[in-house]
């Protein structure tokens, strides 16, 4: 996580920040740190300027499960924001380039938006799953869907980031075809990206509870028409 997810969490007084480091649970005021590499000085200076200074302001709100609404502008932030930390995590883990390619990097590094083909969504946690380590495998980093009739085929790289009270999944589909996330048809997250141009209530009516956080398996993600 960037330092300061890190450092907004170690300041949270009543809370204790949960979650997963690469197939590791962990708890505490602190989410363990984990150094990028192959970042250079320029490109983490552009990402702080693009992504986590603007983005900083709006997620405080989402990680919290304050009510309000954000206009537009900023649901398309948080969606660029996700991408790139998605991207960065990849890098930490040692992601093989089957799946993310160094040309995917170079064309964010670009265009700095996901791409045509992705798909990412949010959703609220219960404020009594705040905090709980849920069943829903290691994250970020869930591994991708396998095709029922090619064995060892990647349909799509796939990623869940809970943050406090913030699930965020991302869908990379390597076919074109939209894998829609369990959670997704039962209404527990909403997709922000392609864009919605819209604004967007949060928290949503519908949160992610220990009982439905299953559904955030991102396996179980089934193409559009499934």
């Amino acid at each position: 996580m960037p330092n300061w997810v890190r450092n907004h969490a170690a300041a949270q007084v009543a809370e204790q920040f949960t979650g997963w480091d690469r197939g590791t649970p962990y708890a505490g005021k602190r989410p363990p740190a984990s150094v990028t590499r192959a970042v250079c000085k320029t490109c983490n200076g552009w990402m702080n300027s693009q992504y986590e200074n603007p983005a900083k302001p709006i997620l405080i709100p989402l990680i919290a499960g304050q009510a309000h609404t954000m206009p537009a502008t900023a649901v398309d932030l948080i969606a660029r924001w996700i991408a790139k930390t998605v991207l960065m995590r990849a890098l930490v883990d040692r992601t093989p380039t089957a799946l993310i390619p160094v040309a995917e990097y170079r064309r964010f590094r670009v265009e700095g938006t996901p791409s045509a083909r992705c798909w990412i969504y949010i959703g609220a946690l219960d404020e009594s799953a705040a905090g709980q380590h849920l069943p829903v495998g290691p994250q970020p980093g869930t591994p991708p869907a396998k095709s029922g009739g090619t064995r060892g085929t990647w349909l799509a790289y796939t990623a869940t980031l809970v943050i406090g009270r913030l699930a965020a999944q991302y869908v990379h589909s390597f076919d074109g075809a939209r894998y829609i996330p369990a959670a997704e048809r039962a209404g527990l997250v909403g997709a922000i990206w392609p864009p919605t141009n819209r604004a967007l209530a949060w928290p949503p009516p519908a949160t992610i509870t220990v009982e439905n956080a299953r559904l955030l398996d991102l396996m179980t993600a089934r193409p559009e028409t499934g």
